[in-house]
């Protein structure tokens, strides 16, 4: 897991950050350290990301203690801004953002409460990447109320209440979520549910999906007989649907 930084540089070097500036609301007064996106500058704190993501306290931790020298030596080799630490970050301004609302704002995002896919995928990359396990495990918690990882408990909760403007291929955005953030519980639900859409969408979502769940997913769908699809079963191809139902879908005959 890589966090990419700029290069070291003097304290009283001019730095190029022409292009991103100050967060309407994410630049705190009191924060004492800045994060860089390609279109902002986050002035947070330390102590909230330390206390969130164990990458982030290594990160600092590791700055703070300057490998053997004096805490005012590795400063003055960090590269600063407005007298702060200046950290930059490869990911995606919205993925910094919505990671940075969360950790400030509870009501941001919240178990049982509506959100949207934006800010799902977002905190998928983020909590997975900065090893934010909290984040991720009330992710997961989250949409296994709508994907859970029995039949019953998925019968009993057909509709999705939990999404705002939820885009017609919802599912398998999850399902590549949910492979990022090593979600098995959410497996079986997201497979049965892609594979039980119109043809179209299953094709299309090759380019969401890994190549290898695009081909499990058209291979539930197939029409096959019950002993294929138990050895397919037996060796793993198609384990996390074990329990769940044959498919049948009669406009898939064109596969034939």
């Amino acid at each position: 897991m890589d966090v990419v930084t700029v290069d070291a540089q003097p304290e009283d070097q001019a730095i190029d950050i022409s292009e991103p500036h100050h967060h309407e609301t994410l630049w705190y007064e009191d924060g004492n350290v800045v994060l860089k996106t390609d279109e902002h500058l986050y002035r947070v704190h330390k102590s909230v990301l330390s206390r969130h993501s164990t990458v982030f306290k290594d990160m600092f931790d590791v700055a703070e203690d300057g490998e053997g020298e004096t805490k005012d030596a590795a400063e003055s080799k960090s590269v600063m801004y407005e007298g702060l630490p200046l950290v930059a970050l490869d990911d995606g301004d919205e993925d910094v953002f919505n990671f940075l609302s969360t950790l400030y704002s509870r009501s941001f995002f919240r178990m049982h409460q509506r959100t949207t896919l934006s800010i799902l995928v977002s905190l998928s990359r983020m909590s997975t990447r900065y090893n934010a396990s909290e984040i991720r495990t009330e992710l997961i918690a989250h949409l296994a109320q709508i994907y859970p990882d029995t039949l019953a408990k998925y019968e009993a909760q057909r509709w999705n209440t939990l999404f705002e403007r939820p885009p017609h291929d919802l599912e398998f955005h999850l399902l590549a979520l949910a492979r990022r953030c090593d979600a098995h519980i959410l497996l079986p639900s997201l497979f049965y549910t892609c594979a039980s859409l119109p043809l179209y969408l299953i094709l299309d979502s090759s380019a969401i999906v890994s190549q290898e769940d695009h081909r499990t997913i058209l291979e539930a769908v197939l029409p096959v007989n019950k002993t294929e699809y138990n050895e397919r079963n037996a060796d793993g191809r198609l384990s996390c649907m074990s329990e769940w139902p044959m498919m049948n879908v009669n406009f898939l005959t064109v596969f034939r």
